[in-house]
């Protein structure tokens, strides 16, 4: 019955609220206030409201006899009761901070105190509710921190200041780095795994970020001619060298990466091939189709001159080749170029391009991939980069250091992978 009556003297506050807002809105407009002031006078009034009642209906439910006289402390002993206390605890309403008054326990053992309701509603060390800790993680994540303190105000009309979002943002990475995300449920699919690097500057240094793309090959969708978008992904990056990733990857899976069959795209470099036949013995590994014209480019460059008409002409020719599996003839066009060319930077660029095909034939079956029904370029991984690294983290002016990139390399995955940053803040709340 009591609970009843709060109930209904809540809804009777509601309304006496209510009313003295929409006083002051009418007035507002009727006297002729732009419609941006009015919009601005109503999200503060709404959100004045919402706090006051939150915080009172909090309130109701942090009493004492919602918990009872004891409850059990961490230590295993016995919390009393000692008091009630009140609290600001911070909301995404507009205004952000409401007040509640909670009762409070201390233990008879070893006399530490707490409060049940804060302990259920997740709340920080700055009393800032989970909603609140998501969207100001977020907002760091997607912009420079005195920006996105900027904007959560603009936008949401919540004050949080850059420094306390990047306290935040490492405070969580720091600990999502620690649980992990939520490991990979395998489908039946082919399974996709695309790496690659990126430098950002940390620690007053160029460092490489190694980063990882998986996906099924039945996540690919056709948005145009020859064009395809993933619907679904998983995003790993570290900061560190090839046996750093080589952890952070194969903890991304549910069950042992030796088992599965998986196409392997990269773009040339010796470590990703190492990382991956350690991973994955069952794989069939695949040169990024576009990376390999890039080399063509590159040595015709340097043999016929950039942007040359003999250039392109070559490069189109032997691209045309390489795509009907024609590796082996593409390295035979380079004999009477080695016979032409036999010493200097021309020589160079043909040996060093011999050398790349040579080493790389057998993942340059580009005809039979397709054929299989396996993508031949790595651009999941390459977006991944951009992504992740480089449209947050190599911004003009951004300076890092250590444990702020890799709390952020961290949460960017975490974003960018899919339905695992709602997946984390919802196993929050639900906590």
């Amino acid at each position: 019955m009591e609970k009843i009556t709060e109930i209904e003297e809540l809804c009777s506050r509601a309304r006496d609220l209510f009313n003295e807002l929409m006083e002051t809105f009418g007035n507002a407009v009727m006297d002729g206030d732009g419609i941006r002031e009015a919009d601005l006078l109503m999200r503060e009034g709404m959100g004045k409201i919402g706090r006051e009642l939150l915080g009172e209906m909090l309130s109701m439910r942090g009493k004492k006899e919602t918990y009872g006289g004891e409850i059990q402390c961490k230590c295993g002993g016995k919390a009393v009761f000692k008091q009630y206390r009140s609290h600001e605890i911070g909301t995404i309403l507009p205004g952000k901070t409401a007040r509640i008054n909670a009762a409070y326990y201390v233990c008879e053992s070893c006399r530490a105190g707490t409060t049940p309701l804060l302990m259920e509603l997740g709340t920080d060390g700055d009393g800032a509710s989970v909603a609140l800790q998501e969207l100001t993680v977020l907002a760091g994540v997607m912009a420079p921190f005195e920006e996105a303190s900027d904007l959560l105000a603009r936008f949401s009309g919540i004050g949080v200041s850059g420094s306390r979002i990047q306290t935040r943002l490492i405070e969580e990475g720091k600990a999502l780095m620690e649980t992990g995300m939520e490991s990979l449920e395998i489908k039946d699919d082919t399974l996709c795994v695309a790496i690659d690097g990126g430098m950002v500057h940390v620690d007053d240094r160029w460092q490489e970020v190694k980063l990882g793309v998986i996906y099924g090959e039945d996540e690919r969708i056709e948005v145009s001619e020859g064009r395809r978008k993933l619907v679904s992904r998983d995003v790993v990056a570290v900061r560190g060298g090839p046996e750093d990733f080589h952890v952070a990857f194969e903890s991304r899976f549910k069950c042992d990466p030796v088992n599965l069959d998986v196409v392997v795209l990269a773009d040339g470099a010796k470590w990703i091939w190492n990382v991956a036949a350690e991973l994955f013995p069952n794989r069939i590994e695949i040169l990024d189709y576009y990376h390999a014209a890039e080399h063509l480019w590159l040595c015709a460059s340097e043999l016929f001159g950039e942007n040359s008409q003999d250039a392109a002409c070559w490069v189109e020719v032997q691209k045309e080749r390489l795509f009907e599996n024609g590796v082996r003839s593409v390295i035979d066009e380079l004999v009477p170029l080695r016979h032409r060319f036999k010493r200097g930077r021309k020589r160079q660029a043909l040996d060093n391009f011999k050398g790349y095909l040579e080493s790389n034939a057998h993942r340059m079956l580009y005809k039979t991939f397709l054929e299989q029904g396996h993508p031949i370029g790595s651009g999941p991984v390459e977006s991944a980069v951009k992504h992740v690294v480089q449209c947050r983290m190599k911004r003009p002016g951004t300076h890092w250091k250590s444990e702020g990139a890799d709390a952020m390399l961290c949460l960017r995955c975490l974003l960018r992978s899919s339905g695992q940053w709602d997946r984390h803040w919802n196993a929050k709340k639900a906590a």
